[in-house]
C-alpha cells in the first residue's frame, strides 16, 4: 500500500495527524508533503475535577444508579468492549485484587462490539463467563455509550487503558483532565502526546497480574494516586487545551490560504 499512500498524500498542500506515530509511519513509507502534528486536544471546560457541589452530587447520583457505595473505589475504562480494548485483561486484573479489596467496582463506558458483534460472539462469551463466575457480579457495570462521559470520569477513582493499538487516546487525556490517576498499558503507538510514563501516567505491562499489581498500589496509597493524578492534569491543562489546538489550526489554514493566493 505504501505507494498508493504517497500518491495520495504527496497531492495535499499539508496532512495533520493527532499522533506523533503515524506522522513517524508516513515518513517511514516515503511521504515528503508537509505534516503537521496537532493533538486533539481537551475540553477542560467540560473534563476537569470535581469543582462544586452540584458536580459532587452528580457524582453521587450516578453511583446510586449503578449501585455503587460512597466509599468503595471504581475503576473506569472508557472504550468499546472489544478485543483490541483489553477488557478481559482488566477484568482478569480485578478479579485477582478482589479477595484484596472486595469494595471495588470496574466501570465499562463505551458501546457492546463483544454483544453486537457477530464475529466477536466468543469473546463475548470470555467476557461474560469473567464476570460471572468472579463472585461479584454487580459490581461490574457496563453503561454503554453516554453523552457525559466527563460525568462517568468524576465518579469513577482510577482509570485503565489496556488497549493494543491507538493512535493519541484522548480518553486517557480527558482522564488526567478529570485528575484522575491513569493506567496505561504499552500499545502500538504509543508516543509523548500522552505525557511521559512515571511521571503522568503509569505504564504497565499487558498483562493481568501487572495491571493487578499496580491497581494494589494504587489503592493501598491514596496519595500516591492523588499525585499521580495532579501531575497528569497539570501536564493536560498545560499542553493539551483544545484552544491550543484550534489556534494551531486556524494559524496552519490561514498560513495555506495566503500562499494558495500568492499562487493565483
Amino acid at each position: 500500500r505504501r505507494r498508493g499512500y504517497r500518491q495520495v498524500y504527496d497531492a495535499f498542500d499539508a496532512l495533520i495527524t493527532n499522533s506523533e506515530a503515524i506522522e513517524t509511519f508516513l515518513r517511514d513509507i516515503g511521504v515528503t508533503t508537509r505534516i503537521e502534528y496537532i493533538p486533539n486536544g481537551v475540553n477542560l471546560q467540560r473534563f476537569h475535577p470535581i469543582g462544586s457541589e452540584h458536580e459532587r452530587l452528580a457524582r453521587q447520583a450516578l453511583r446510586d444508579r449503578f449501585g455503587i457505595p460512597p466509599d468503595h473505589k471504581v475503576m473506569v475504562v472508557v472504550g468499546a468492549i472489544m478485543p483490541r480494548k483489553g477488557p478481559d485483561k482488566v477484568l482478569q486484573a480485578w478479579r485477582k485484587l478482589l479477595p484484596h479489596f472486595p469494595d471495588t467496582h470496574v466501570l465499562f463506558v463505551g458501546p457492546r462490539a463483544d454483544t453486537h458483534d457477530p464475529k466477536l460472539q466468543k469473546f463475548g462469551g470470555e467476557i461474560a463467563e469473567l464476570v460471572a463466575t468472579s463472585g461479584a457480579a454487580r459490581q461490574v457495570h457496563f453503561a454503554g455509550i453516554v453523552d457525559d462521559v466527563e460525568n462517568y470520569l468524576r465518579a469513577a477513582d482510577i482509570f485503565i487503558l489496556a488497549s493494543n493499538r491507538e493512535g493519541t487516546p484522548n480518553s486517557v487525556l480527558e482522564a488526567m483532565a478529570t485528575g484522575l490517576p491513569c493506567l496505561v498499558t504499552p500499545y502500538l503507538g504509543i508516543s509523548a502526546g500522552i505525557g511521559q510514563p512515571g511521571e503522568h501516567y503509569q505504564l504497565v505491562d499487558r498483562d493481568h497480574g501487572a495491571i493487578a499489581a499496580a491497581l494494589t498500589s494504587l489503592l493501598q496509597n491514596d496519595n500516591a494516586g492523588r499525585a499521580l493524578g495532579n501531575r497528569g492534569l497539570r501536564y493536560v491543562e498545560e499542553n493539551i487545551d483544545q484552544r491550543h489546538s484550534l489556534d494551531r489550526y486556524a494559524a496552519l489554514y490561514e498560513e495555506l490560504a495566503a500562499a494558495a493566493a500568492q499562487r493565483r
